[in-house]
């Protein structure tokens, strides 16, 4: 991690303590309009357990409101990881995430593209049909509001009025609809208990659908 400029910020456990992390701040910052302020981190992680591999990802966190998303490059999250059934090599790890630099300064393009781009109510419709297509979002054709899920419903309330949505470079744009996601999956998604919501927002079907809102961010806005 020194290698590499980083500096070790946070240690931590889930599931137990059969999963373990680290998180070491990059010492970079993506700052948009206002004060809305994303920071880099490089998320480092094991289990003990076999339910993880050894891996070691690019991931950012919104200042405002903590929340967290993988630093992918055009929407696809990239990480590098290691079986326990090989033998770790710590110099293939370096190499892998070597590339930050290039990873950073695209996923900064990126959100600065999204914080720029506005949204209709049919945009949205779109981007939360394409998110949980299997549940696709009902609408009133006479007053083309959306009618949804209690997930899209809370989704759709954190992008208005969840923590930082009022910054100009989060009301009303599509960064804004990404964050009330990001925001769901982190701190209100049901789970059987913090520990659990955590592990999914890091490394399941949270940091899953996270990744895919951000990639269909990017399809509208291109």
């Amino acid at each position: 991690i020194s290698d590499m400029g980083f500096q070790m910020s946070s240690l931590g456990s889930l599931k137990d303590g059969k999963v373990v992390f680290a998180n070491a701040s990059t010492n970079k910052a993506i700052r948009l309009k206002g004060t809305d302020e994303l920071k880099g981190y490089c998320l480092l992680t094991t289990s003990f357990d076999g339910s993880l591999a050894t891996m070691a990802k690019h991931t950012s966190i919104r200042t405002v409101c903590m929340n967290t998303l993988a630093m992918a490059t055009r929407g696809q999250g990239k990480a590098a990881r290691v079986s326990h059934r090989s033998i770790f090599d710590a110099d293939k790890i370096k190499r892998e995430m070597g590339i930050y630099a290039e990873t950073f300064e695209q996923f900064e393009h990126d959100v600065f593209q999204l914080s720029e781009t506005k949204i209709t109510s049919s945009s949205v419709e779109h981007f939360f049909k394409e998110l949980f297509a299997e549940k696709a979002v009902t609408i009133d054709k006479k007053s083309l509001s959306i009618i949804p899920s209690s997930t899209v419903k809370k989704i759709v309330s954190l992008a208005a009025n969840g923590k930082g949505q009022n910054m100009t470079s989060a009301k009303g744009t599509l960064w804004g609809l990404v964050n009330g996601v990001t925001e769901y999956y982190d701190h209100n998604a049901k789970a059987r208990s913090d520990d659990h919501r955590a592990f999914s927002s890091q490394f399941g079907q949270g940091d899953t659908i996270k990744n895919k809102a951000f990639r269909i961010a990017l399809e509208m806005a291109a």
